[in-house]
C-alpha cells in the first residue's frame, strides 16, 4: 500500500513541475510541457497540444520598433480603461471590461500588466503584458476562456513569472509600436483559436509526455486507494460504530 501511494505522489509531482524552456529572438520563458509554440509570421503563438483544449487558451507575442507613443506611462494609461473593440462580423464597437492594470517587475524588467474581458475574443479573458527595451516594444498576451480560467491560470502564472526579454531581435516586423502590435494580435488570436490542432513544436527539449496514460494511471490509483480505504473503514465500522470520515473538496 505504501509503494502504491508513493508511486501516486511521484506521478502527481512530475505532472506539476514538467515545463520546457522556450526562446525566440525577443523573449524566453518556461512553457508547460503540454503546450506547443509556433512562429506565425510576425507573431508567435502557444497553445495546448491536446486538440480538445486548443480553443481553451492561446498565447500571442510579438516585438516591433518603439514608436513615438510607446512608453510605460502610455501603456498604463491605455490599458487602465475600457478598450474599444469591434463585435465579430459587424462594424459595431463594444467596450471591454478591465479587471486591473498595474506595473509588474519580472527579473528586473518593468512591464505594464493588465487584464480585460472580451477584448480579442468575446467571453475570453486576455492578460496583456507590455514593455519597451532598447528601442523595441514587446507585447505578450494570454487569452483564456473565462469558463476555463481557473484550470489554466496556475501554470500560466508560473510561465509569466519566468519571462525574460532577449536582445537578439529579428528583422523589422511590419507592425510598429504597441498600437500596431495590438491590431495584428487580435487577428492572430482568432486565427489560432480557429485551428483544431497545432503541428509545429518549437519548445526546446524532449517531446511532451503521454498525458493520457499518466492520467489513466493516476485515476486507477485513486480508485484503488478509495476502494481500499472504504473496505478497511467498513470492516472497522463493524467493530466500532463510532468512527466517522469526510471528504473535503
Amino acid at each position: 500500500m505504501f509503494l502504491l501511494i508513493s508511486a501516486f505522489v511521484l506521478l502527481v509531482n512530475s505532472s506539476q513541475v514538467d515545463a520546457k524552456p522556450f526562446a525566440n529572438s525577443f523573449i524566453e520563458f518556461n512553457a508547460p510541457d503540454s503546450w506547443t509554440c509556433a512562429d506565425s509570421g510576425p507573431y508567435w503563438t502557444c497553445q495546448p497540444m491536446d486538440p480538445k483544449k486548443v480553443k481553451d487558451a492561446v498565447i500571442v507575442m510579438a516585438a516591433g520598433p518603439q514608436g513615438p507613443g510607446d512608453s510605460m506611462q502610455e501603456y498604463y494609461d491605455d490599458m487602465n480603461k475600457a478598450l474599444m473593440v469591434y463585435e465579430p462580423g459587424t462594424n459595431k464597437k463594444a467596450k471591454s471590461t478591465p479587471a486591473y492594470t498595474q506595473y509588474k517587475d519580472i527579473f528586473g524588467q518593468k512591464w505594464v500588466d493588465s487584464q480585460h474581458l472580451s477584448t480579442a475574443v468575446p467571453g475570453y479573458f486576455t492578460r496583456y503584458l507590455t514593455t519597451v527595451k532598447d528601442g523595441r516594444a514587446v507585447l505578450f498576451t494570454v487569452t483564456v476562456d473565462k469558463n476555463k480560467y481557473n484550470l489554466y491560470m496556475s501554470e500560466l502564472y508560473k510561465l509569466i513569472e519566468s519571462m525574460k526579454v532577449r536582445m537578439s531581435f529579428p528583422a523589422e516586423p511590419v507592425d510598429t509600436g504597441l498600437k500596431g502590435l495590438l491590431f495584428g494580435q487580435k487577428q492572430a488570436i482568432n486565427t489560432a483559436l480557429a485551428k483544431k490542432e497545432k503541428k509545429s513544436l518549437t519548445i526546446t527539449g524532449e517531446e511532451g509526455s503521454s498525458w493520457g496514460l499518466i492520467v489513466a494511471i493516476i485515476v486507477a490509483l485513486i480508485v484503488f486507494v478509495v476502494v481500499y480505504i472504504y473496505i478497511k473503514r467498513r470492516r472497522n465500522r463493524n467493530k466500532n460504530k463510532d468512527k466517522k470520515g469526510f471528504f473535503k473538496k
